[in-house]
């Protein structure tokens, strides 16, 4: 199961729903079919189609923009390689992802940056950066912290529960 963080791509869904892909795209055009959970009994919790990319996709303008080239419904950066690899191997696969940002909300600049670092104390070096460069980030950053809490303790009550009825299978 390739689960995490997602953002919006389609304006209904709201932060903390969760999506369960039925397909997922690239940018480069190739699609890959998932079977997906048909008895989703979850409030908010959708069947949709996943868009992985290799950069955080920040504002409003290119959400709408893949959107609309690509009709996917949340834009992710994981979910294509791990499909790709079960495939290959003969593997179940699935994708679960919570949306963290709505479509109609635009990431903190420098987030991209900040979460490419490959260590620890390089990503707070990005971070004070970005901070020191424009310190109204320092609150923006808090607040998607604080949302990422609520969207991973979301995340983990479903996939316990997704989990537990595809194991009876």
């Amino acid at each position: 199961i390739s689960a995490g963080f997602g953002g919006a791509l389609r304006t209904d869904l709201r932060r903390n729903d969760i999506v369960v892909a039925n397909s997922v795209a690239q940018e480069n055009g190739e699609e890959l079919s998932l079977e997906s959970a048909d008895d989703l009994r979850w409030p908010r919790c959708f069947i949709g189609r996943m868009l992985t990319v290799d950069r955080v996709v920040r504002t409003v303008q290119e959400k709408r923009q893949l959107h609309t080239a690509t009709g996917a419904d949340l834009v992710e950066m994981e979910t294509a390689a791990v499909v790709e690899t079960c495939q290959r191997l003969g593997a179940p696969a699935a994708a679960v992802r919570v949306v963290i940002d709505t479509a109609d909300e635009e990431l903190p600049p420098h987030l991209d940056t900040i979460i490419r670092q490959q260590s620890k104390a390089r990503q707070w070096g990005a971070a004070l950066g970005a901070i020191f460069a424009r310190p109204k980030i320092a609150g923006e950053l808090y607040q998607l912290k604080e949302n990422a809490i609520l969207a991973s303790d979301r995340l983990a009550k479903f996939l316990a529960e997704f989990i537990a009825r595809h194991a009876a299978d």
